[in-house]
Order: C-alpha cells, then structure tokens, then sequence
C-alpha cells in the first residue's frame, strides 16, 4: 500500500513538471510566433522600401532623360535664334555702311 500511495506521488509530480514543461513550451512557441512575425514584418517592410526606392530612382531616371530629350531639342531652336540675331546684326552692319558710304 505504501508502494502504491508513493508511486502515486510520483506520478502527481510527473503531471505537474509534464503540465509545467507545456506551459514553458507554449509560451516559447508563442515568442517564436512573434519573432517570426516582427521578422515578416520587418522583412515586408524592407521590400516595400526597396521597392518605393526602385520606384523614385526610375521616375528620376525618367525626368532626367526627359530633361536631356528637350534639351537636344532646344539646341537647334537656339542655334536657329543665335544664327538669326547674327543675321540681323550683319545686316544692321552692311545697311549702316552702306549708308555711310552713300552718305559720303
């Protein structure tokens, strides 16, 4: 009987220290989970910004090569008006000469 009652309190004991390592391995599974999730978190978080960062590089990349697009297409234009002015000055030149060598 006194075997019994002992190997009773043992198996009491073993519940206990079976219930204990659950609830210590339930709360370690919950602070996996967490980490896991901050990690994801983090992690979605990166490549949200990565991808906003590949975002503003292309729109960058986009006006800059709009910029210098307009550019070449304004040389023309402004050689075209330097041209013109220079035209206009040589022609001022040439008509006050000739006006000065009639009016000699």
């Amino acid at each position: 009987l006194q075997m019994f009652k002992e190997a009773c309190k043992e198996i009491r004991e073993a519940k206990e220290m079976l219930k204990s390592l659950e609830k210590e391995i339930m709360a370690m599974a919950i602070e996996q989970r967490n980490s896991n999730e901050e990690e994801e978190g983090s992690l979605k978080r990166d490549q949200e910004q990565e991808t906003l960062l590949k975002n503003i590089k292309e729109i960058k990349i986009k006006t800059l090569m709009i910029n210098l697009i307009n550019r070449r297409r304004m040389v023309p234009r402004i050689i075209q008006k330097k041209k013109e002015i220079f035209k206009k000055k040589f022609l001022k030149g040439e008509q006050e000469k000739r006006r000065e060598k009639t009016g000699e």
